[in-house]
C-alpha cells in the first residue's frame, strides 16, 4: 500500500503535518498556502487521487505510471511534470538509481518516488528553516529537492575520482594486476550511465528557471546555483571518462602500433621526458593538466594527420599501453554570473575542459596566468583580455570585433568555432599565436 504524506505551509511556516486532504480545493485557493504532498511506490488508486485533487492532465498522470524514464519536463497548462534521479553507490560501487516524479504547479509541489524511496528527511529540514524562501512558493520547494539531488552527484563524482586513482596505481603497480583491464571498463560503464542520467537535467533546470510563474526574480540565482553544480558534475565525468577511454575511443583515435625497435620519446603535454624514466619517475613528471589514456596493449605512436600530431608518450606497463595527452581547455569570460553561466551552459561540451570561468577582465587575466585555456571565449567588451591572449598564443572567440578575434554572432556558433582550436603542448606567455584554426 502508498504510503502518503501531506504538508501545509502559510506564508513559508509549516502549519498542518498532515492535514485531511479532503481541504486541498480550499487550501490551494489560498495566496499564502504551499501545499506538499509525497507518495511512496504511488498505485494507480492512489495516482487517481493526485489527478482530482490537483487537476493534473491524463498525459501526466499516465507518464507517471512509467518508471526508467531520462531527466525530463513535460509543459500542460497549470503544471509542469518532471523526472529527476536520485543517484547514490552501493557498497560493492554500483549505482543506485532512485527515481522521483514531480508535478509542481502555484501553490503545491507532489512528489511520487519509486522504490527504493529517495530520503527526503534533509529537504523538510531546509523547507522549515528557511521561511522567507518557503514563502516564495513551490518553486523554492522545487529548488531545496534539485540543490539536494545535484549535490549528491558531486559526492558520488569524488567516489569516482577515488575508484579512478585507484585503478591507475594498479595500472602502475610494479605486479601486474590481471583483473585491472576489466575494472577500467566497468568503471568507463558506471561513468556512461552516470552521464546519461545527469546530462538531460541541465536542459530541464534551464527550462524550469525561465518559468516567471514558478520561480520569481528572488529564487532565480539558487536555480543557476544547481545549474552550475551540474555543469561541474559533467565536466568532473568528463574528466574522469577521458583518461579511461579504450584504444576505440575518441581520444586515441589518432594513435596507431608504433614500429619495432621505435624507441624515441615523444612529447607529454608540451613537456620531454627522459627517454628511460621509470613508471614511478614518469608519473610524477606529468603535469597536472595532463590526462592518462590507458590504450592498447601494443605501444602506440602519434599518426600523422592534417590537424596535426598529438603529443603523446609511449610506455609498456604490465602489457598495457600508457599514452598520455593533453586536453584542451577553454576559458568563459561574460559580463557578470548570470550571462557567464549562460555561456558556461552553452559552451560545455565531453570534446574539452572549461576552466572556471570569469565574470571581469580583471578575473579572466589572472584566469589566463592559471587555468593557462588553449581557447578563450569572451562575450563582453575585453579588449585587452583579447589582446593578451592573441600575444599568448591562445585563441579568443568573441561575441564582437576583438584583437585576433574569431566572431560568434551567436551563442550556438561558439561550439564550432572552438572545435577548430588543437590542443597542443602548455600555453606559455610570449608564445607566438596560433594563424587560423
Amino acid at each position: 500500500m502508498a504510503r502518503v504524506t501531506y504538508r501545509l505551509y502559510r506564508e513559508g511556516v509549516l502549519r498542518e503535518e498532515p492535514f485531511q486532504p479532503e481541504r486541498l480545493g480550499e487550501l490551494l485557493a489560498e495566496d499564502s498556502a504551499r501545499v506538499w504532498v509525497d507518495v511512496e511506490e504511488p498505485t494507480d488508486e492512489e495516482l487517481g487521487r493526485i489527478q482530482r485533487w490537483f487537476s493534473l492532465h491524463p498525459l501526466a498522470i499516465e507518464d507517471s505510471r512509467h518508471w526508467g524514464q531520462r531527466p525530463k519536463v513535460e509543459v500542460f497548462p497549470d503544471h509542469l511534470f518532471v523526472v529527476v534521479h536520485a543517484l547514490s553507490l552501493d557498497e560493492g560501487g554500483e549505482l543506485v538509481d532512485q527515481e522521483v516524479h514531480l508535478f509542481v504547479g502555484k501553490g503545491f509541489l507532489v512528489t511520487l518516488r519509486a522504490a527504493p524511496p529517495f530520503d527526503l528527511s534533509r529537504v523538510l529540514e531546509r523547507w522549515d528553516a528557511q521561511p522567507e524562501l518557503t514563502r516564495h512558493g513551490a518553486g523554492f520547494l522545487l529548488y531545496a529537492l534539485l540543490d539536494e539531488i545535484v549535490d549528491g552527484y558531486l559526492g558520488l563524482v569524488e567516489r569516482y575520482e577515488d575508484l579512478a586513482d585507484e585503478i591507475e596505481d594498479r595500472v602502475f603497480a610494479d605486479e601486474p594486476d590481471p583483473a585491472v583491464q576489466a575494472d577500467i571498463f566497468r568503471m568507463k560503464r558506471r561513468v556512461v550511465e552516470l552521464r546519461r542520467l545527469v546530462v538531460p537535467l541541465r536542459e530541464v533546470i534551464d527550462f524550469v528557471q525561465e518559468q516567471p510563474g514558478l520561480v520569481p526574480a528572488e529564487l532565480g540565482p539558487y536555480f543557476r546555483d544547481v545549474a552550475d553544480h551540474v555543469i561541474r558534475t559533467i565536466e568532473f565525468l568528463d574528466n574522469i571518462r577521458a583518461p579511461h577511454d579504450g584504444p576505440r575511443g575518441p581520444d586515441l583515435a589518432g594513435l596507431e602500433p608504433a614500429e619495432p625497435g621505435d624507441e624515441e620519446p615523444h612529447v607529454v603535454g608540451g613537456h620531454h621526458p627522459r627517454p628511460h624514466a621509470d613508471r614511478g619517475d614518469l608519473r610524477d613528471e606529468l603535469p597536472p593538466h595532463a590526462g592518462a589514456r590507458l590504450a592498447a596493449r601494443l605501444p602506440v605512436r602519434p599518426r600523422a594527420h592534417a590537424g596535426g600530431g598529438r603529443p603523446v608518450r609511449r610506455l609498456q606497463a604490465e602489457g598495457l599501453a600508457l599514452a598520455v595527452c593533453r586536453a584542451l581547455k577553454v576559458l568563459c569570460v561574460a559580463e557578470g554570473r548570470e550571462r557567464l553561466a549562460e555561456l558556461k551552459r552553452a559552451t560545455v561540451s565531453a570534446a574539452w575542459e572549461l576552466a572556471p570561468g570569469a565574470a571581469s577582465e580583471e578575473e579572466a587575466l589572472a584566469q589566463l596566468d592559471e587555468a593557462r585555456p588553449h581557447v578563450v571565449v569572451a562575450f563582453g567588451p575585453f579588449p585587452r583580455l583579447a589582446a593578451e591572449a592573441w600575444a599568448r598564443g591562445v585563441r579568443v572567440v568573441a561575441d564582437r570585433e576583438l584583437p585576433g578575434a574569431a566572431v560568434a554572432r551567436s551563442l550556438e556558433e561558439v561550439r564550432g568555432l572552438v572545435l577548430g582550436t588543437r590542443p597542443g603542448g602548455p600555453v606559455c606567455r610570449g608564445a607566438a599565436p596560433e594563424r587560423g584554426p
